[in-house]
């Protein structure tokens, strides 16, 4: 039983990496984005920062396709104690998970830096102006030749009020 707001009770949020003990999930594609984003980043021996990692899902999941380090950052407490306790478990070394808020973070040195879905809680918080100066400050700070992002506008299928990608760009 898991409270937390990445988190329901009894909920782990990503459908990775415990698949085995048979957690009923609200998300039901993270194995899918981990296959592609496999198949489309240069990922062995990568440093990568998945900010907003919430339990660690996605950074899991992909520590284990031979990256030297993934660094999963969120500012929910509870969900990177779960993350910590499922890479502890499954002894996966190159994971580590952070507590931060977005605007409080200093990004590390990086190769490959994710951001999915956490932008629209940075938009709905700070306003969209503030976020997307983000959007290019962050990936500059960190040095990264590679950036998957995904804003979670309306027409991304989740809940920023009006805001559409023709917004965002």
């Amino acid at each position: 039983q898991v409270p937390g707001s990445a988190t329901r009770k009894g909920w782990l949020y990503h459908d990775f990496a415990l698949p085995e003990h048979g957690f009923p999930t609200h998300r039901k594609n993270s194995a899918s984005r981990i296959k592609k984003l496999r198949k489309h980043l240069p990922l062995y021996k990568a440093k990568v920062l998945d900010i907003g990692c919430s339990s660690g899902g996605i950074s899991l999941g992909l520590a284990l396709l031979g990256p030297s380090k993934v660094i999963g950052v969120d500012h929910d407490a509870v969900a990177i104690m779960l993350a910590r306790t499922v890479a502890e478990k499954y002894d996966i070394h190159c994971a580590q998970f952070e507590v931060s808020k977005i605007e409080d973070f200093q990004p590390p040195q990086v190769d490959i830096l994710l951001w999915l879905s956490q932008w629209m809680w940075t938009v709905k918080e700070h306003g969209l102006e503030y976020s997307k100066d983000l959007l290019f400050e962050i990936p500059a700070r960190s040095g990264a030749m590679f950036m998957v992002f995904e804003s979670a506008a309306n027409d991304g299928k989740a809940a920023i009020p009006g805001l559409t990608q023709n917004n965002i760009l």
